[in-house]
């Protein structure tokens, strides 16, 4: 019967750290590379694939249609990134963009007004939420995810009632 210390224990989990931290100079680059740069050649590949499967993939028009389609998540994006960088969260976008975009729906569709109208209304209620938001985070003193949370909700109820 042989009993091992715990000192041999020890000595084996170091020596599996060292074996793990060293090995092949390749196999840690290739590591480095992926932790690094992963996305990027998950979409490469993806990509790729997708080409290869569809021949209607790769071509302007469907460029043309992603860009199109992504235009306005990466406009909330930019604004979402200014708050986080300035060490805030703003859980309000997603919901102030559809009310706008409600707001500027019903404008046109039942009321008849004219589209430039429209859409000069649909900012103008997105920049009264977004005041809203900043005036409760920085004269009233609510967190931001208090304040922001309180702005989705409002604009949740007011799309909501305007488009019955």
């Amino acid at each position: 019967m042989f009993i091992r210390s715990n000192s041999a224990y020890r000595e084996e989990g170091k020596q599996m750290e060292r074996q793990a931290k060293g090995g092949n100079g390749f196999i840690k680059a290739a590591k480095g590379f992926m932790g690094t740069y992963f996305c990027l050649v998950a979409i490469i590949v993806l990509c790729v694939i997708l080409t290869i499967c569809s021949p209607y993939f790769f071509n302007y028009d469907n460029f043309k249609n992603i860009l199109i389609q992504s235009a306005a998540v990466s406009i909330v994006c930019i604004g979402q990134f200014m708050c986080i960088t300035k060490g805030g969260l703003d859980l309000s976008l997603g919901q102030v963009l559809c009310f706008s975009s409600c707001l500027m729906a019903v404008l046109m569709k039942n009321l008849g007004v004219n589209p430039y109208l429209s859409i000069l209304a649909g900012l103008a209620s997105g920049v009264v939420m977004g005041g809203f938001s900043g005036f409760m985070i920085s004269y009233v003193g609510l967190p931001s995810f208090i304040a922001t949370l309180a702005t989705q909700n409002i604009c949740r109820g007011l799309a909501k009632v305007i488009t019955g």
